[in-house]
């Protein structure tokens, strides 16, 4: 699948949650044309997560600020297992922060999570019973988890947070991308339909 990736090399403590924040203002202005939409940030470790969610809630913190004017403020953070509907992303921008074994190993059960069906997310698909429209997102969208294939008598597509994501081609943001290195890893960014892929690493590989 082809889309631009970047690796930005930053050195530890080299203020990488301000670059991935302008990271996020340049592409919704340059690339996306767009005050809305969604925006996939991944962080490597729990402390990391727990203080970049904190920070881009707090609306007088400067990297939320910086967000609310991309997005003439209406930012929305979002945590994996919180409501999302379609209207939040049509309205907002809508940054989903996700921990790392989210998409380094599609195999582990928490990466799993990322991919199993949810009523947290229906306005993103149609009713069950309405197998015409589910085939109709699998013409358009044919990569989308499904219970039933585009060539059952019943196709149906899971309502899940990964393809919420497929659905919206999000740029991806990975801190410390030279963690998700693995051709799992790989595959399952991949999967995701991003527009765009950037990522820090102090140690980037080749």
């Amino acid at each position: 699948q082809l889309y631009p990736r970047v690796c930005i090399k930053v050195p530890t403590g080299g203020g990488k949650t301000l670059l991935a924040v302008e990271t996020i203002r340049q592409y919704q202005e340059l690339f996306a044309n767009r005050k809305n939409g969604l925006i996939v940030w991944v962080v490597p470790s729990e402390i990391i997560y727990t203080q970049t969610v904190e920070r881009l809630r707090d609306k007088a913190d400067p990297y939320r600020q910086l967000l609310d004017q991309a997005s003439g403020n209406h930012t929305l953070i979002v945590e994996k297992g919180q409501e999302l509907r379609a209207e939040d992303v049509e309205e907002n921008l809508v940054v989903l922060m996700l921990m790392i074994q989210s998409v380094s190993r599609a195999t582990s059960k928490e990466g799993l999570k990322v991919f199993t069906d949810s009523g947290s997310y229906n306005s993103f698909f149609p009713t069950d019973n309405r197998y015409d429209l589910h085939k109709e997102l699998l013409e358009k969208v044919p990569n989308l988890d499904v219970f039933q294939g585009i060539n059952s008598f019943m196709p149906q597509v899971k309502t899940s947070l990964g393809n919420v994501i497929r659905l919206t081609n999000p740029l991806i943001i990975i801190d410390e991308v030279h963690r998700v290195f693995s051709d799992t890893a790989q595959q399952t960014i991949n999967s995701l339909n991003p527009s765009m892929v950037v990522g820090f690493s102090a140690t980037p590989k080749d």
